[in-house]
Parts: structure tokens; sequence; C-alpha cells
């Protein structure tokens, strides 16, 4: 790994593995932390998401459980199941369900939307920090010492 390279060329070779290691565990460490807070992030969107789309379908309370079931288990009801959910109330409703599934998905792709737009972000930011602090400063202006400008115009004065 490129990481791992520049830690063990820039330690003396008996720390080597110190620095090879504390490479690793700082991979390991920042994915289970990207992990963490973008599915977080996932889940956030998603209840607030559902939320809303739960309202604009103006659903019953009795239907919340199978919403939630759903979510959770990652499980859709057929419709025999959704058709009979709250007994005689549910008769009928199975479009309802469907709907309610759908705005379900919608939510979890919204949740993941939002996620992959913070992680697209966050891979732009550290480009950007890594290309100016990697970035090396050019000689100073009038500075001759620079092999390849010498090779290019010979000596300064010849001319």
């Amino acid at each position: 790994m490129p990481i791992t390279s520049a830690a063990l060329s820039a330690v003396p070779p008996e720390r080597s593995g110190m620095a090879a290691s504390a490479a690793n565990t700082s991979r390991e460490i920042g994915a289970v932390l990207g992990v963490a807070v973008l599915g977080a992030l996932v889940n956030s969107q998603l209840h607030a998401d559902l939320t809303s789309r739960l309202r604009q379908l103006g659903i019953p309370a009795n239907f919340q459980a199978i919403v939630i079931n759903a979510i959770e288990t990652g499980t859709v009801p057929p419709n025999s199941q959704a058709a009979s959910a709250g007994g005689a109330a549910g008769q009928g409703l199975a479009k309802l369900v469907q709907d309610v599934i759908h705005a379900a998905y919608a939510a979890f792709y919204s949740g993941l939307q939002a996620a992959l737009f913070v992680s697209a972000g966050l891979v732009l930011a550290a480009g950007l920090f890594t290309l100016v602090m990697l970035r090396k400063p050019g000689p100073p202006p009038g500075d001759t010492s620079n092999p390849l400008l010498a090779d290019a115009f010979g000596p300064l004065g010849s001319r």
C-alpha cells in the first residue's frame, strides 16, 4: 500500500515495524469510523425521509408495525399478509402497504445518496488537502542552482 511505503521510507529501518503498524491501525480505524458515521447518516436520513413520506401517504397507525418490520428485517410482506393487516380495518389496503414499502425503499435510497455525496465530498477534500500539503515549493526567483535551468540556459552571462 502506498501509505505503508511512505511510512516505511520516512523512518529508520529499526522502527519500520512500528511505522507499518501505525499506518495499518490508522487505516482500520478510519474504515470503522467511516462506516459508523456514514451508517448513522443513512439511518437518520432514512428515518426523516420515511417519516415525511408516511405523513404524505396518510398511513394509519395499524400499518406502522409493517413499515418497521420491512425496514428492520428487509423483508416485504406478501400481498395476502398485507391485506389482512389490521384485521377487518386492513382489508383492501394492499395497495397502501405497497405504497408504504415503496416509500421505505425511496427513503433508503435518499439516505444512501446522502452518504455517497458526503463520501465524495470527503474524498475530494482529502485529495485537495493532499495536493496542497505535498506540493514541493519551487526555487525562489533568481535562483540558478536548479540543474534543469542550468542545462537549459547554460551558465548565466555566457551569451
